[in-house]
């Protein structure tokens, strides 16, 4: 593929998305998580509780950073990738262009993950110096990391949603992260293995050396021991199988550009 079809949809959709409204909700994104920390700390401040361990308030900064913040602006900028156009009325012109559909999905991709991606890194750099870690500096590179994984795959996940589904793509993509990232991943049995969230979990385990001696064995099958190397490696063929299978689906067309009656 000509590299320049996909650079060119990144340029053309990063200027049209500086916009206050999409600035905004960037912003939005990228104080929440620090916001959550501080009123989790002043209400233990208030109730006078020795507040959350150090292991919770990492486990916590995952959750808020890498779970919630990095998923958030995927939703809004890579599941529409395919229904934007359609509503817009140019993806006969994307699809007629030789090559059109695999640049046009590559580069919202691109955004879609620079956009989440930046946002993830923002949250990181307010939220854990709020946090009172002792290992700051490395919790923050661990954090951006994961944050990276997670916006690669979930990025492709929703993206092959969007060519997939034309219609309610964000609701399904929604269902798929509450019913399947978020309950099946922290059900103990061997079929969470399946999902990122395992992954991404059992990575910050390992990269910040949780110490989960005195955990239940329950709790310790949300995770697993295996080399990070093998996580890399199963969630990059994750995401390069899903964009690849996106890519496919666009070319196929097929979708319905005449609004139903």
């Amino acid at each position: 593929m000509n590299p320049w079809g996909p650079l060119g949809v990144l340029r053309f959709e990063l200027r049209r998305s500086l916009s206050a409204g999409r600035l905004a909700l960037w912003l939005l994104v990228a104080l929440f998580p620090m916001a959550l920390i501080l009123l989790t700390q002043l209400r233990a401040a208030q109730t006078m509780s020795p507040g959350y361990s150090q292991e919770a308030m990492i486990a916590l900064l995952f959750l808020l950073i890498v779970r919630v913040a990095s998923v958030l602006g995927l939703l809004l900028w890579a599941t529409p990738a395919v229904q934007s156009e359609i509503e817009a009325r140019t993806w006969l012109y994307v699809a007629t262009r030789p090559q059109g559909p695999g640049s046009l999905v590559l580069g919202k991709y691109a955004v879609a993950i620079l956009w989440s991606f930046t946002s993830a890194v923002a949250a990181t750099t307010l939220a854990v110096p709020v946090a009172e870690l002792e290992h700051g500096l490395r919790t923050w590179g661990v954090l951006t990391a994961l944050a990276f994984l997670a916006v690669l795959a979930y990025g492709a996940l929703f993206t092959f949603i969007g060519t997939l589904i034309q219609r309610r793509a964000m609701v399904v993509a929604i269902l798929y992260i509450v019913l399947v990232e978020g309950a099946l991943s922290l059900i103990p049995a061997t079929i969470n293995r399946f999902t990122v969230g395992f992954r991404l979990l059992s990575l910050l385990v390992q990269w910040m050396e949780l110490d989960l001696s005195e955990r239940s064995e329950q709790y310790q099958m949300l995770f697993t021991d295996a080399h990070p190397l093998t996580h890399l490696l199963i969630l990059l063929l994750y995401s390069g199988g899903l964009l690849t299978a996106a890519m496919f689906r666009a070319r196929r067309g097929g979708y319905q550009i005449e609004p139903e009656d």
